[in-house]
């Protein structure tokens, strides 16, 4: 089910509308993990179905964009 950033709660969406998000750092071996190196300027794009992320921000200061 997704989830909003700010508050991590699930988005109100008719039950049975989405499956369950795995735990995936749990069972890293079991999935096709992919990642690239950006740069400044670099722009990333998925499509809805696609789960992705990232790790959480080292410090609340931070930028998380530039």
């Amino acid at each position: 089910m997704p989830k909003k950033f700010l508050t991590n709660e699930e988005y109100n969406y008719k039950p049975g509308s989405f499956d369950s998000i795995p735990d995936i750092e749990a069972n890293r071996d079991q999935y096709e993990i992919l990642s690239w190196d950006l740069d400044l300027g670099d722009c990333i794009v998925f499509h809805f179905k696609t789960l992705h992320g990232g790790p959480g921000k080292l410090s609340k200061f931070s930028p998380s964009r530039f």
